[in-house]
């Protein structure tokens, strides 16, 4: 796997987010009659889902990639629907392929994300080459302790059959930490990833197995920030030019009410013009290609 090659660090932001779990998290588990189910996923083994462990068992690990991909997918969603807002029919085919193609783009630089492209080395005739984004999110370890077994009963769409599946989850009203970090970050990142706390905040992110049955809802209960600026500027300055004034309230650890409602504030702000800037720009582009 390739990584993307590192820009000159001109900023840095370090977040580390404390949340709650409100409803059962789903983190593995094994299902019966499973050699007449079809497998549809592929963290899927023939007796069900794995949860990850420490090598003396007493830590559940979820993977940072999975969280990325969990925020990823919220984001992408996020955007999708200022899509529909703004009133981008189907009748505007040009105009929303590339409003989308502008979603990829913002979704990819901020997340990463995994490409294949051509090369001699394999029988496939491409290679899977990862490219890596501004936003780094560490592996969150739960203790062990906190698990408990949840029986749920799907109903299989090819067999019609009732499928018992018991599922091993993270108890309600346990805490985890997630640790962030961003670098060379933009406005628009910023702006993003306010929409990220907000939404942890007002629980609506859930991770983990079985969100489409209310399992894994969390809430953001704490959040401490730390920024680290190259230079003696007392502004920050984001990698698109633009300036954030630093401010004690901001920059002031466990302040989670001065602090980060100041900093969704001044990121929603910059969603904004990114919208102002964008839909008249893709308008353009649409008259310039009919």
């Amino acid at each position: 796997m390739m990584m993307a090659s590192h820009k000159k660090l001109q900023q840095r932001i370090e977040w580390i987010l404390k949340l709650n779990v409100k409803t059962p998290l789903g983190i593995g588990g094994s299902r019966e009659n499973s050699g007449n189910i079809a497998e549809n996923h592929e963290e899927e083994t023939k007796n069900g889902w794995v949860p990850l462990k420490t090598a003396n068992k007493e830590w559940f690990i979820i993977p940072g990639a999975s969280l990325r991909g969990v925020l990823s997918s919220h984001i992408y969603k996020t955007l999708r629907i200022l899509l529909e807002v703004n009133k981008l029919t189907e009748q505007d085919d040009c105009l929303k392929n590339q409003y989308e193609l502008s979603i990829d783009k913002i979704v990819n630089g901020l997340f990463g994300y995994v490409s294949k492209e051509d090369s001699k080395e394999n029988y496939s005739g491409s290679k899977k080459v990862a490219y890596k984004g501004n936003l780094w999110i560490g592996d969150v370890k739960i203790k062990s302790e906190n698990s408990c077994l949840k029986l749920i009963t799907p109903i299989d769409r090819i067999s019609h059959k009732a499928l018992p599946i018991t599922l091993e989850t993270i108890k309600p009203d346990t805490s985890f930490e997630i640790k962030m970090v961003i670098e060379n970050s933009t406005a628009l990142q910023l702006a993003l990833l306010s929409i990220i706390f907000r939404d942890l905040e007002k629980e609506q992110i859930a991770m983990g197995l079985g969100t489409s049955r209310g399992m894994g809802i969390v809430q953001l209960k704490d959040i401490s920030a730390s920024i680290m600026m190259i230079g003696k500027s007392k502004e920050f300055i984001t990698a698109d030019g633009i300036s954030l004034p630093l401010s004690s309230e901001w920059i002031k650890n466990n302040d989670f009410d001065l602090g980060i409602n100041r900093y969704k504030l001044q990121g929603s702000a910059h969603l904004r013009t990114w919208l102002q800037k964008t839909i008249p720009s893709l308008k353009e582009w649409k008259e310039n290609h009919s």
